[in-house]
C-alpha cells in the first residue's frame, strides 16, 4: 500500500470517528418514561443511598436529569452504589473542588451523559461502576488535578465517548475496566502530567480511537490490555516524555494504526505484544530519544509498515520478534544514534529496507528470512575512532560480525552494491577486534589500493606511478638514450602480455644500456618489482571493472 493510500485510509477513519462523535452528541429524549430532574432529583439525592435505591427499584426506566446542576456547595458529591433506573444526564453539571464518587454505581440500560460536565480539583471515583447497554458520553468534560478512577468499571456494550475531554495533572486509572462491543473514542482528548493507565483493561469488538489525543508527561500504560477485533487508532496521537508501555498487549485482527503519532523521550515498550492479522501502521511515526522495544512481539499476516518513521537516539530492539506472511516495510526509516537490533527475528514475508538510514551498524544476526529482501539505497553508518596516529578501529567490537550478517542479507537479495559496501566495512572493522596489525596489513593494502575491489581510479594511479617511477630509475641508471626510451621500456615491462611489448623491449634496453643490462643490479631489481606490482594493479583494475559491470 502506498503512503498516499494510507493517508486516505487514515483520513477516512478519522472522518468516521468525527461523525460517530457528532452522532453521540445528539441527546435523545426518553420515548415514554418519566423524568426526575432538577430540585426533585436533588432532594431525593440528599435523602441518601437507601432512599434513592428504593425509589429506583419502583421507577424502572425513569430518567434522572441533573443537567446544569451545581453541586459545588456540597461538602462532597457521593453517588456511591446508587442505582439509576434509566438514562442519566449530568450534562454541564458543576461539581466544584469536591471529592466526587460514583463508586460501584449502577446505571441502567439507558443513555448516560456527562457531556461538558465540570469536575474540580477533587478526586473523581467511578471505580467499579456498571454502565448498561446504552451509550456513555463524557465528551467535552473537564477534570481538575485530582485523581480520576475508572478502575474495574464495566461498560456493557454501548458506545463510550471521551472525545474532547480534558484531564488535569492527577492520575487517570482505567485498570481492569471492561468495555463492550461498542465504539470507544478518546478523540482529541487531553491528558495532564499524571499517570494514564489502562492496565489489564479489555475492549470489545468495536473500534477504539485515541486519534489526535494529547498525552501529558506521565507514564502511559496499556500493559496486558486486550483489544478486540475492531480497529485500534492512535494516529497523530501525541505522547509526552513519560514512558509508554504496551507490554504484553493483545491486539485483535482489526487494523492498528499509529500513523503520524509522536512519542517523547521516554521509553516505548511493545515487548511481547501480539498483533492480529490486520494491517499494522507506524507510518511517519516519530519516536523520541528513549529506548524503543518490540522484543518477542508477534505480528499476524497483515502488512506491517514503519515507512518514513523516525527513531531518536535511543536503542531500538526487535529481538526475537515474529512477523507473519505479510510484507514488512522499513522504507525510508531513519534510525538515530542508538543501537538497533533485529537479532533472532523472523520475516516469512518480504522485508523492504529501501532508503533506510542506520546511524550505527544494525544487528541482523540469526534472522530468518522467507521471501524477498530489498536493500535498495540502504545506508549503514560505520562508527570509527582513532587507534594510534594513522589507523582507526571500529567503535563497536561486534561491528564486523554484524556487517557479515548484513553482507549475507545483501547477497541473498542479490544487491551487489550493498554486498560490496558491507564487505568493505566488515574487513575494516576486523582491525584490533579480530586481527592484529600484522594480520591486518594485507587487508589494509587491499583497501588502500582498490577500496576492496570497488575503485578503478586507485589501481590506475598505482599502475601509472610504477610506470613513471620505474622509467625515472631506468633513465637515471642509463648512460645513453632518452627519457622516452626509458618510459617505453617501463610501459613494455608493465604490459608483458602485449605482443608489441615483448618485441620492442630488447630495442629499448639496447638504446639505454647497450649489452650491459645484467650488470645493473638496481635496474634489474626495479624491473622485476615493477612487473609484479603492475600485474597486481592490472588485476585490481579488472576486478573493479567486473564489479562495476555486475552492478
Amino acid at each position: 500500500m502506498t503512503t498516499g493510500e494510507v493517508d486516505e485510509t487514515n483520513r477516512s477513519s478519522t472522518q468516521a470517528n468525527e461523525e460517530d462523535a457528532q452522532a453521540s452528541n445528539t441527546v435523545v429524549e426518553p420515548e415514554a418514561g418519566k423524568v426526575l430532574a432538577g430540585q426533585e432529583a436533588y432532594d431525593l439525592y440528599k435523602q441518601g443511598r437507601e432512599a434513592w435505591n428504593q425509589w429506583a427499584d419502583t421507577h424502572a426506566g425513569w430518567v434522572v436529569d441533573f443537567t446544569d446542576w451545581d453541586f459545588s456547595e456540597e461538602k462532597e458529591v457521593n453517588f456511591s452504589e446508587f442505582r439509576f433506573p434509566g438514562s442519566a444526564k449530568f450534562n454541564k453539571a458543576t461539581f466544584g473542588n469536591r471529592y466526587v464518587s460514583f463508586d460501584h454505581a449502577s446505571f441502567g440500560e439507558g443513555r448516560v451523559y456527562f457531556e461538558r460536565a465540570s469536575f474540580g480539583e477533587g478526586h473523581v471515583n467511578f471505580g467499579g461502576a456498571s454502565f448498561g447497554e446504552g451509550p456513555v458520553s463524557f465528551q467535552g468534560a473537564s477534570f481538575g488535578d485530582g485523581h480520576v478512577n475508572f478502575a474495574e468499571t464495566s461498560f456493557d456494550g454501548g458506545d463510550v465517548a471521551f472525545n474532547g475531554a480534558r484531564f488535569g495533572d492527577g492520575d487517570l486509572i482505567f485498570n481492569n475496566a471492561r468495555f463492550g462491543d461498542g465504539g470507544v473514542t478518546f478523540w482529541r482528548t487531553s491528558f495532564g502530567k499524571g499517570v494514564v493507565s489502562f492496565q489489564y483493561a479489555s475492549f470489545g469488538d468495536g473500534f477504539l480511537s485515541f486519534a489526535d489525543t494529547s498525552f501529558g508527561e506521565g507514564h502511559v500504560s496499556f500493559m496486558d490490555v486486550s483489544f478486540g477485533k475492531g480497529g485500534v487508532l492512535f494516529q497523530k496521537a501525541n505522547f509526552g516524555d513519560g514512558n509508554v508501555d504496551f507490554l504484553c498487549a493483545n491486539f485483535g485482527d482489526g487494523g492498528v494504526s499509529f500513523y503520524g503519532a509522536r512519542f517523547g523521550d521516554g521509553d516505548v515498550n511493545f515487548d511481547r505484544a501480539s498483533f492480529g492479522d490486520g494491517v499494522v501502521y507506524f507510518i511517519e511515526t516519530n519516536f523520541g530519544d528513549g529506548r524503543v522495544t518490540f522484543n518477542k512481539a508477534s505480528f499476524g499476516d497483515g502488512v506491517v509498515s514503519f515507512e518514513e518513521a523516525n527513531f531518536g537516539d535511543g536503542d531500538v530492539d526487535f529481538f526475537g520478534a515474529r512477523f507473519g506472511d505479510g510484507d514488512v516495510h522499513f522504507d525510508q526509516v531513519i534510525f538515530g544514534d542508538g543501537d538497533v537490533s533485529f537479532r533472532g527475528a523472523s520475516f516469512p514475508g518480504a522485508i523492504v529496507l529501501d532508503k533506510a538510514r542506520f546511524h550505527r551498524v544494525p544487528d541482523f544476526r540469526q534472522v530468518n528470512f522467507g521471501r524477498e529482501i530489498s536493500l535498495h539505497n540502504t545506508e549503514v553508518g560505520y562508527q570509527e575512532e582513532w587507534y594510534g596516529i594513522f589507523l582507526k578501529k571500529a567503535v563497536n567490537e561486534e561491528a564486523s560480525d554484524r556487517l557479515r550478517g548484513l553482507r549475507r542479507m545483501a547477497a541473498e537479495a542479490r544487491d551487489h552494491t550493498r554486498e560490496m559496501d558491507f564487505f568493505a566495512k566488515e574487513n575494516r572493522a576486523k582491525y584490533i577486534h579480530e586481527l592484529n596489525l600484522f594480520q591486518y596489513f594485507p587487508i589494509f593494502l587491499y583497501d588502500f589500493f582498490s577500496d576492496f575491489g570497488r575503485s578503478i581510479l586507485r589501481p590506475v594511479v598505482g599502475l601509472l606511478f610504477t610506470i613513471f617511477g620505474s622509467a625515472w630509475v631506468f633513465y637515471d641508471q642509463s648512460w645513453k638514450g632518452s627519457f622516452w626510451d626509458a618510459l617505453w621500456l617501463s610501459v613494455s615491462n608493465a604490459l608483458p602480455f602485449v605482443p608489441w611489448s615483448r618485441a620492442a623491449r630488447p630495442d629499448y634496453v639496447t638504446a639505454l644500456y647497450g649489452q650491459k643490462i645484467s650488470e645493473l643490479q638496481l635496474v634489474n631489481f626495479v624491473a622485476y618489482g615493477q612487473s609484479i606490482l603492475s600485474l597486481i594493479f592490472i588485476f585490481l583494475i579488472g576486478l573493479a571493472l567486473r564489479n562495476k559491470l555486475r552492478l
